[in-house]
């Protein structure tokens, strides 16, 4: 019985190093070629997002949210404020609690319970099944090449100046619907 479940445990890991970390078969960056970056807001729709969007339409930037379900279906006057503004709406899953998503059953229904053509799992973690789930609910898995840290207690300027830092051209740029910064 140890066996199996470290078996279990590392072909959980593996999967997690796999297609998390090294970013295998998902969208992790664009073409390093063209001078573009992707900004993509997770966790939302939130009591930021009219500001957001606000900051967004100011500046003349289109970007791309990944809702989760509960916060989206409790909030729908704002999802379509989101896609009335031209930005995209993709799934981020129905919770944002991760641990949910080790049992393939949760998993599943997790993804199935909400549209978009892209899906991006909470804090990115990979099961054996997610790939696989993905594909046959017709998504791809959209990750990001940098993430924002903006969920840290630090000042905007550092993180600001941190993001232009890690800049790439093609990068995706992971940024939260949500906190102060």
């Amino acid at each position: 019985m140890e066996l199996i479940l470290g078996l279990i445990l590392l072909l959980y890991g593996l999967s997690d190093l796999l297609f998390r970390f090294l970013g295998l078969g998902a969208y992790a960056h664009a073409s390093r070629r063209t001078p573009k970056v992707a900004l993509t807001f997770d966790d939302g729709p939130s009591e930021k997002t009219e500001a957001l969007l606000a900051l967004l339409r100011q500046h003349g930037v289109k970007a791309t949210f990944f809702l989760t379900g509960e916060r989206a279906k409790a909030r729908p006057d704002l999802v379509e404020a989101i896609r009335r503004e031209g930005h995209q709406v993709e799934d981020h899953g129905e919770w944002h609690q991760a641990w949910k998503l080790l049992l393939p059953w949760v998993e599943w229904e997790h993804m199935r319970r909400n549209p978009g053509r892209y899906y991006r799992p909470p804090h990115g973690l990979h099961t054996p099944f997610t790939r696989l789930f993905a594909r046959r609910l017709g998504k791809r898995v959209a990750l990001w090449d940098l993430e924002s840290k903006d969920w840290l207690d630090l000042p905007p300027e550092a993180l600001a100046e941190r993001l232009l830092y890690y800049l790439r051209p093609g990068s995706i740029v992971l940024l939260h619907d949500g906190p102060e910064r």
